[in-house]
């Protein structure tokens, strides 16, 4: 071969090696664009997963996904249709693009059903339905008109396989389109768009995790303040039961004092009523013996004067020698445990008897006494095995109270129309009986509340009261029935007792409320 021949094969191979560079050069380049695009799509993916990062608000993160379908993978349109719990149907949950107020408003009442046959293929495991500008399946185009796309691509989110809760549609209309990113069957824009549908569940099952966890913790708040008010509640109660023990205890202590005093006073004293009551009689008899003495008329008017004297002072002997036996006798009632004997009593009849009685009784001891007894006893009431003489005791001293609250508020207060009235009602509450008295008297002062059921505690005027009555009653009600008293008041409005007694014999506990 001549050197011309050597040389031009050698030329044409350098040739077709340049050609061959330059092709691979461009092949190079492509796969480079290829990478780039590659590259920016994930750099926009994370950029997208760390705003999905910032919340747990499912609008938002569902507004992020569709800005990234817009602005990102530059589809005219998109949106995230949500299959409501318990219905079959999709509705639209967000939706963004070009649109116009028209379309706008008709879009957002779309209701696709799924059994829709555009859908089927989702349902079959298919990954996504794909509507290409030439497509003329009329399943597939039926549904343009519907979401306002000429050409369009659906993909499933959450839910079960063939089972999807979430639709993501994205896609462009004719008009449109060719300024859009295309909807083709392989390329770029859906692998985009599978990429953000994992993301973008991902972002929703971590925000409903988190909203599931937020309610747990808000419900557990819930229980544990429920709980605490429960326990403080609890421990109100303990506190009150410890003072009410307290206070019985201490009752208790006086009551044995009060029996120990009382019973060394009652033999001087019945010797101070019986001595006195004689020597009354002794000053008569006294006159008698000197009627037939010679005296002149001075001597025997200053005789009958001393004698008249010394029968009036030994008849106020008797008299608070007698209010100083009750007093006593009281005392004595107050240290005892009980009385009488245990029977069953019908509770209405009871009340009703000793308001009579008290009403009747005051009516004798004080002139022009007069108010408006009210009775509302409860049926159902029925019977209650007690000590009838001690609660017969406490109705008395209850009824008698109000009697007088009723009549010193009107004596000091003198309204015109105001007319004293005192009720007594009953009520069945199954295994108790409650009596309740109330009167529309003066009231009680809270700092008396405090002390009203202690002994000698009165607020009457000396020689009016023992201070011994509420506190007696306390004792019967409480200590010897095992039941409950209360009171109720409104200084210048009324003042309401509350006894609630077992209907069967008392099991030892006792409680009192002031």
């Amino acid at each position: 071969m001549s050197e011309i021949d050597r040389l031009r094969v050698e030329n044409q191979r350098l040739a077709d090696e340049v050609k061959r560079l330059v092709t691979t050069e461009s092949q190079l380049y492509e796969v480079q664009e290829h990478l780039d695009g590659q590259i920016s799509a994930y750099r926009q993916l994370y950029e997208l997963g760390k705003k999905f990062n910032t919340t747990v608000d499912l609008t938002k993160i569902l507004q992020f996904a569709v800005q990234f379908v817009l602005y990102e993978l530059n589809f005219e349109r998109c949106l995230f249709l949500l299959k409501r719990s318990g219905s079959n149907v999709f509705f639209i949950e967000t939706m963004d693009g070009y649109y116009d107020d028209a379309e706008n408003t008709s879009i957002a009442r779309l209701a696709l059903p799924a059994a829709s046959l555009a859908l089927a293929p989702l349902y079959a495991g298919v990954e996504r339905v794909l509507c290409l500008p030439d497509c003329r399946r009329s399943e597939l185009t039926s549904l343009r008109r519907l979401i306002g796309m000429d050409e369009y691509v659906v993909l499933p989110l959450g839910g079960e396989p063939k089972n999807p809760i979430r639709l993501l549609v994205a896609g462009n209309t004719a008009g449109r389109a060719p300024y859009q990113r295309r909807v083709v069957q392989e390329g770029e824009a859906l692998l985009g768009l599978a990429n953000l549908v994992s993301q973008t569940s991902t972002a929703i099952n971590n925000a409903s995790f988190y909203q599931a966890l937020e309610w747990e913790r808000q419900s557990l708040e819930e229980k544990v303040r429920e709980r605490t008010q429960e326990v403080s509640r609890s421990l109100e109660e303990l506190r009150a039961a410890q003072d009410r023990l307290i206070q019985t205890e201490k009752l208790a202590s006086l009551g044995q004092l009060t029996a120990g005093i009382a019973h060394e006073i009652k033999n001087p004293l019945n010797f101070i009523n019986n001595f006195s009551a004689v020597s009354a009689e002794l000053v008569d008899e006294l006159g008698e013996v000197l009627k037939p003495a010679p005296l002149n008329d001075l001597m025997r008017q200053e005789t009958d004067e001393i004698a008249k004297l010394l029968k009036g002072n030994l008849q106020k002997v008797v008299q608070h020698g007698k209010r100083a036996d009750s007093i006593v006798k009281n005392m004595l009632m107050h240290a005892r445990d009980g009385s009488g004997e245990r029977r069953a009593v019908d509770i209405n009849t009871l009340v009703g008897e000793s308001l009579n009685l008290a009403y009747h009784g005051t009516r004798a001891e004080k002139r022009g006494f007069q108010i408006k007894l009210e009775q509302d006893f409860d049926a159902a009431a029925g019977e209650a095995e007690l000590l009838p003489q001690e609660i017969t005791r406490v109705l008395l001293n209850l009824i008698s109270n109000g009697f007088y609250a009723a009549m010193k508020r009107k004596a000091e207060d003198g309204l015109d129309g105001y007319e004293p009235a005192l009720s007594a009602a009953t009520r069945n509450l199954g295994d108790r009986v409650e009596i309740r008295i109330r009167d529309n008297g003066a009231g009680i002062p809270p700092e008396v509340r405090e002390k009203m059921f202690n002994p000698f505690f009165t607020t009457k005027p000396p020689g009016e009261g023992t201070g011994l009555g509420l506190s007696l009653s306390f004792d019967i009600v409480v200590k010897q029935h095992s039941g409950l008293i209360e009171v109720d008041s409104q200084p210048g409005k009324f003042t309401e007792f509350r006894v609630v007694l077992p209907r069967s014999a008392p099991a030892g506990k006792a409680e009192a409320h002031t």
